[in-house]
């Protein structure tokens, strides 16, 4: 978990653009698996009596795994959001396992929009800025939804830099 989540923080770029974006979307990709099966795994070993508690997952790392997707939802690249958009939608959407200790949960699944609709265009600014801006008022979120908005705040995207600056100054 801890690398996969230091991975998340990987800015570097250089004459191809922002490479350290491959690095961030592997390591959420990576991260909604290893998380699903930490879960899975320990849903398995409580249900067999071997383990009483999470051992893997508990509610702070819970929150560093949505908080770490939410910053990259509110992220300058339109890929990467897509693939936050999705990583998020996957965990918040999974039955088997359900994941536990998501902050508020129905909050978020609310300002995340994934109650009204099947299909969000998480690449397209102008819809998910909004969005990510209410899930920046649900518990510890905060930090994590600024700290990606303001990369899109100071992007070289005009439409980017334009719906991230209205979402936040909304």
């Amino acid at each position: 978990f801890e690398s996969l989540l230091a991975s998340m923080e990987d800015y570097n770029t250089d004459r191809r653009g922002d490479v350290g974006s491959w690095c961030r979307i592997a390591a959420m990709k990576g991260l909604v698996d290893l998380t699903l099966l930490a879960v899975s795994g320990e849903d398995d070993a409580c249900e067999v009596g071997v383990a009483s508690k999470r051992l893997y997952f508990d509610e702070q790392r819970c929150t560093r795994v949505i908080g770490a997707l939410l910053k990259q939802l509110s992220e300058k690249l339109d890929n990467v959001r897509l693939c936050a958009g999705t990583c998020l939608e996957k965990v918040l959407r999974s039955t088997d396992p359900i994941l536990p200790h998501i902050p508020s949960r129905s909050e978020l699944e609310d300002a995340l929009g994934l109650e009204q609709r099947d299909h969000i265009n998480w690449a397209n600014p102008t819809v998910t800025f909004p969005m990510v801006m209410r899930s920046a008022c649900i518990g510890d979120m905060f930090e994590y939804v600024i700290a990606g908005m303001v990369i899109s705040v100071g992007g070289l995207t005009e439409s980017v830099t334009k719906s991230s600056t209205s979402a936040l100054l909304e």
